[in-house]
């Protein structure tokens, strides 16, 4: 099997592999590129959402709800940042993993981007939800 011409060689500048990971079919998709960029812009929105309305505190705070039990877990307030980071993961791995599998299935390259744009919906759902109460902090 060949290696896609942007994977050739992996100690070249950094400047060379972009630009030719960038004339990949895979980024000249309109549907990657459309779900690209909602991908981007709701896990950028999440990233500066968390950074600006999760604050450092001292009392502990939920970081989990159940439909069962409501909040059931309490944690450190840094705890908050956990799903925004396993969402920019997720994407970032389900990028390479479409980048590599486009040659053979179009398809699957679209379906991991919907599953990440499926995760960065949750994901700021999520937070959105335990950031809009400041549970008598300031």
């Amino acid at each position: 099997m060949k290696t896609p011409t942007a994977f050739k060689n992996p100690f070249q500048k950094p400047a060379a592999r972009l630009g030719r990971l960038r004339q990949h079919r895979f980024f000249n998709d309109g549907w990657i590129v459309g779900l690209l960029l909602l991908n981007f812009g709701i896990n950028a929105f999440t990233v500066i959402w968390s950074l600006t309305h999760i604050h450092r505190s001292d009392i502990l705070v939920p970081v989990r709800y159940t439909s069962l039990a409501n909040f059931d877990i309490l944690g450190r307030w840094y705890q908050l940042y956990y799903v925004v980071v396993a969402s920019v993961i997720i994407l970032v791995v389900n990028v390479v993993l479409g980048v590599a599998s486009y040659k053979r299935s179009r398809l699957i390259g679209i379906f991991l981007l919907l599953v990440a744009v499926m995760v960065a919906a949750l994901a700021a759902a999520i937070v959105l939800g335990f950031t809009a109460v400041n549970y008598g902090t300031s």
